[in-house]
């Protein structure tokens, strides 16, 4: 199991960030290893940030 969170923003140059902008992100996911051989895992992600929510489903390799 993970716990994530995060913070970004868009700005056109570094002067111009401001706190009251930046948007916060956080979520949770389960990851299962579907082939120990290939390293080959099955991640299933839910994740939340302002006005916005989203699902995540992806099976990957680890290099």
């Amino acid at each position: 199991m993970v716990l994530f969170g995060g913070v970004g923003d868009v700005a056109p140059g570094v002067t111009k960030f401001t706190i009251s902008t930046i948007k916060p992100s956080f979520g949770a996911g389960i990851r299962f290893r579907i082939d120990e051989l290939q390293k080959l895992d099955l991640r299933l992600d839910v994740g939340f940030g302002r006005d916005t929510q989203g699902f995540y489903f992806s099976i990957n390799q680890a290099f």
